[in-house]
């Protein structure tokens, strides 16, 4: 073999590893602005402005901090879920996670954002669902502790 057909042989291994890597970032920007952009015109069509919003699969979660609202949008192919909490009737927001147990294992079935409000209403947003969400359990934890924690700190200042 010569030195031309080792580099051009290279060059096309280096091509064919590359470019579905590329693909899938430049897919991922793209779903990842189009959901940015779903999430603003919800929050647009109630009048608000997403100063804070973080995206997790196919759960988008954007808060306007001024007006005191959450807006939390699902987009999965099957169906979209959009909700709106106001955040000025709530009293409390907790991250709540059910499940069962097999053997020794526990098993988690949903994580949800709870939140309790003056009119005694508990409106929930579902974070994972595993009936529909995938079997395993990555980052859903850590980011509903996140926004607990983050939406009680909106709470304690609006107070």
């Amino acid at each position: 073999m010569d030195i031309k057909t080792v580099i051009i042989t290279l060059v096309a291994l280096a091509a064919l590893v590359a470019l579905p890597a590329i693909g899938a970032h430049i897919m991922r920007k793209k779903r990842r602005e189009l959901s940015l952009r779903q999430l603003s015109d919800f929050a647009g069509a109630a009048g608000c402005h997403i100063s804070e919003f973080e995206i997790l699969y196919d759960v988008i979660l954007g808060l306007d901090a001024a007006n005191l609202q959450l807006f939390f949008l699902r987009l999965t192919p099957e169906h979209e879920t959009s909700q709106q909490i106001d955040l000025k009737n709530v009293t409390r927001c907790r991250k709540s996670e059910s499940g069962r147990t097999i053997g020794d294992a526990h098993v988690i079935d949903r994580i949800d954002l709870e939140f309790q409000t003056i009119d005694r209403k508990s409106p929930s947003v579902n974070i994972y669902n595993v009936e529909y969400d995938k079997l395993n359990l990555t980052d859903e934890i850590p980011f509903a502790e996140k926004w607990a924690s983050k939406i009680t700190a909106v709470l304690k200042q609006s107070t």
